[in-house]
């Protein structure tokens, strides 16, 4: 049983070596930079493969010199800092920047910390809808201002308070009226201040706007909220919280068009004075410029809404849009904003979430992940909550997954809401160590190339295997031009089985007996010719070059067709003159078309057909057309029986060779005429002959036999029907006339007929005695 374990084990060890990707490699960076994490050896005069798996490296193979890069990280003194509450320099994140040296499918893990300082600033700009169905949601926000203020100021000191408000482009279709004072995308009413009462008063004072259709354009105002730094007034560091109120859904990328602007938002600021000054010129924003502007900023943005039927929309505006929440809000409620404003902040402060910033290529060939995961992607967030002045630990894990050509790559770690962030800076391991111990013109390469990593790389006039060969006029062009066939579209050197060396090919070793390829290119070898049981070329031949060159009296591809006819004479005759002697085995021709018998012995001698029903059929052809043409006293005319002996008698029942011969077949006879019929017979002459015996005189009779019995079994028929039909006929008038005798005897039933008198009158005399 161990002996099996052992022998399976190695197997699949070989199976895996056979299957190394890294051996493909051929210098020492392309080696390095797999994704297989392959090693290299870069030892002068080593025989096989110098790149290999390191899952495959041993010592017996590359005792030294083994080029295995490893990951390297730096922590730049200079650039980090401890953590700080210093309004001018907040420092939440520990260390800011690592620099990093990484090997492709190798991963690498680094630290870093997270404590929130004291009273870290806020900036809370709330962007109003303003339309008519918004007015008791904004008597309650202006109300509420101060409220809102305290709140926020007992969570942290530093508060600031901005306010906007939109509607809808000032274009028809989206508004009855051009009218740029009561229809706009956008207008900042205040830059974020500390002075709450101002807050109040403008929230207060805010004229309200008009449009016509039921979708608003607050992502226009959204996207100028966003990307309008000065003029809103965004702090560096702060926390950035948008709050969108509104009562109906959103215009987005595309509708636009309906107002015949088509130019698409670019995610630049364009408001000037408070006032977004190309609403006209540019389409509504896409979801995804609004997502991309609140990561630039990591704003947080709470979507609240005053409609149950629109919060599904909302819902899947806050998915894709990083940071943000929908909300759905009643505008009967009073305080209600304040509530939620207090649970998001102290929600937000109090979890923790990261992401990895890289450009969207880079995503492909980089793995991140984090230990406690807090990307938002599990559900679980205990374990990403952090309290007040608790400093929370982080293990990153990157990887490379695929080499990634190019300058640098720069990925920023980010908590969401915080504009700060830990910058890795990779440097991806593109070179060997032992590429810096070049060797120029050295011993190794025969004094004609730069020794690098174990491999020789010629100068311009050498080439060959450690550079051993000098170009000249017949080689200049390729190295190994003279060692590729010119019918070779591949360009395959040496057929594949051989070394070019100074523009001759040096051909392998290959099978057990140690056996050589051969030929200029070397494309021969004695063991690819044709086998049979006996062997390469039937044992009859010799393999040259792949073709078996045969023995005499031996031919064919592999020699297996002996050239003697022994196994094709019988009784003097070669395939019995039917066929012919091919590798001592008759092929035979078959037989005609005519002949039924079919079956042919080895050699090709015809087969006795014991029952041959088919015959007659075939032969029936020839016998009607000479019946046709007896008259013209010529077979011209019937050239379908020219293959045939035809002797024609009178009548074949009075033959006396006929029925004294038994070698004739007899066939059914044929119609030949309406009515007529003809019989014949036909036996076989020598091997593809046969005489046909045709009777001159049809025989009628049985013709006239039949005419007459149908004629008197018509006219019996007839007879039989008219008698039938007479009876039928008579029976049915009979009943008609019964049927009518009977319906006039109820019509004439006696009747008393009240004036009728009778003729004799009886009278009777009282007097008389009958006595």
């Amino acid at each position: 049983m161990n002996s099996l374990l052992y022998l399976i084990s190695f197997l699949v060890i070989n199976e895996v070596i056979a299957l190394d990707p890294c051996e493909k490699k051929t210098s020492c960076g392309d080696c390095i930079t797999d994704s297989n994490i392959c090693v290299w050896c870069s030892m002068n005069n080593i025989t096989g493969k110098r790149c290999k798996s390191m899952d495959l490296y041993t010592k017996t193979w590359c005792p030294t010199l083994v080029e295995i890069p490893k990951n390297v990280m730096e922590l730049p003194g200079t650039d980090n800092k401890n953590f700080s509450s210093d309004p001018n320099e907040v420092i939440q994140i520990r260390p800011q920047k690592l620099k990093m040296k990484l090997r492709v499918g190798v991963p690498m893990s680094f630290n870093f910390s997270f404590k929130a300082a004291d009273d870290y600033p806020v900036d809370l700009y709330f962007l109003l809808d303003v339309s008519l169905t918004m007015t008791d949601v904004k008597k309650e926000i202006a109300n509420q201002s101060e409220n809102i203020y305290i709140t926020l100021k007992n969570l942290t000191k530093n508060v600031h308070l901005g306010m906007g408000a939109f509607v809808d482009k000032n274009a028809l279709p989206f508004t009855q009226k051009v009218n740029s004072n009561v229809t706009y995308s956008f207008r900042n009413h205040l830059k974020l201040t500390n002075a709450s009462e101002k807050f109040r008063e403008i929230v207060k004072n805010v004229p309200f706007g008009e449009n016509f259709d039921a979708p608003e354009g607050g992502l226009d105002a959204l996207a100028q909220v966003l990307s309008c730094t000065d003029e809103i007034g965004w702090r560096k560091q702060s926390r950035k919280i948008i709050v969108l109120l509104t009562d109906a859904e959103y215009h987005a990328a595309g509708d636009g068009i309906a107002a015949g602007i088509y130019k698409p938002y670019d995610g630049k600021c364009y408001t000037k004075d408070g006032l977004y000054t190309k609403e006209l010129d540019m389409d509504y924003p896409s979801i995804s410029i609004i997502n991309k502007l609140a990561t630039k900023i990591e704003a947080t943005i709470i979507f609240i809404i005053y409609s149950d039927s629109h919060l599904k929309t909302y819902k899947a505006l806050s998915a894709a849009i990083e940071g943000s929440k929908s909300i759905l809000e009643t505008k009967s409620k009073s305080n209600e904003v304040v509530k939620i404003l207090e649970t998001i902040y102290e929600e937000i402060c109090k979890t923790v979430k990261l992401k990895a910033n890289m450009k969207s290529e880079q995503r492909k060939d980089i793995a991140i992940t984090f230990n406690p995961d807090c990307t938002g992607l599990t559900k679980d967030k205990e374990y990403c909550k952090v309290m007040k002045g608790e400093e929370k630990h982080f293990t990153g894990t990157i990887k490379l997954m695929e080499y990634h050509e190019g300058d640098d790559m720069p990925i920023d770690i980010v908590i969401e809401g915080i504009n700060e962030r830990l910058l890795l800076d990779i440097e991806v391991v593109k070179q060997c160590e032992c590429e810096n111990g070049r060797e120029i013109n050295s011993k190794e390469c025969n004094e004609g190339g730069t020794l690098e990593c174990g491999i020789c790389k010629c100068n311009s006039n050498r080439y060959g295997v450690n550079c051993a060969c000098t170009k000249n006029e017949n080689n200049f062009a390729n190295d190994t031009s003279t060692c590729i066939p010119n019918d070779d579209p591949s360009g395959t050197i040496c057929s594949g089985r051989g070394s070019c060396i100074c523009g001759t090919c040096h051909c392998s070793t290959f099978g057990n007996n140690d056996k050589k390829y051969t030929g200029t290119y070397c494309e021969c070898d004695n063991e690819s010719c044709l086998r049979t049981s006996n062997g390469i070329c039937n044992g009859h031949g010799v393999c040259e070059c792949g073709k078996c060159t045969c023995h005499a009296d031996w031919t064919g591809t592999a020699c297996d067709c002996h050239e003697t006819n022994v196994a094709c004479t019988n009784n003097d005759k070669l395939c019995n003159d039917q066929g012919e002697c091919v590798c001592n085995e008759c092929k035979c021709r078959k037989p005609p078309h005519w002949d039924a018998r079919k079956d042919l012995n080895e050699f090709c001698e015809i087969l006795p057909c014991a029952d041959c029903p088919t015959q007659c059929s075939l032969l029936e052809e020839c016998v009607l057309c000479l019946h046709q043409h007896f008259d013209a006293l010529s077979l011209d005319s019937c050239p379908i029986c020219d293959p045939f002996k035809i002797t024609f008698i009178e009548k074949l029942s009075e033959t006396k060779e006929y029925k004294e011969n038994v070698t004739w077949n007899d066939c059914p006879e044929i119609s030949v005429g309406f009515g007529c019929y003809t019989p014949y017979h036909y036996r076989y002459i020598g091997i593809d002959d046969i005489e046909l015996l045709v009777q001159k005189e049809k025989d009628c009779l049985k013709n006239y036999y039949l005419l007459g019995g149908t004629f008197l079994g018509t006219l019996i028929l007839v007879g039989i029907i008219t008698l039938v039909s007479w009876k039928l006929l008579i029976d049915a008038r009979d009943r008609r006339e019964y049927k009518n005798f009977m319906r006039l005897e109820r019509l004439s039933s006696i009747r008393n007929n009240p004036l009728y008198a009778g003729p004799t009158t009886t009278i009777k005399n009282p007097t008389y005695d009958c006595d």
